[in-house]
């Protein structure tokens, strides 16, 4: 995680739009990876027979 470390430099806090964008490539992300998750599991029970 590259932003969490700029959090804790107590010399330089970050700008709250730093925060948003971190928080914004954050959720982006974890959207990609649950949509990817989602396309596997559905793949999954198309193919299953049962």
């Amino acid at each position: 995680m590259i932003g969490r470390s700029s959090l804790f430099t107590p010399k330089m806090s970050p700008s709250r739009d730093e925060i948003k964008r971190d928080l914004v490539t954050l959720l982006k992300g974890h959207s990609m990876l649950a949509s990817v998750e989602r396309e596997s599991l559905l793949r999954d029970c198309l193919s299953d027979p049962a």
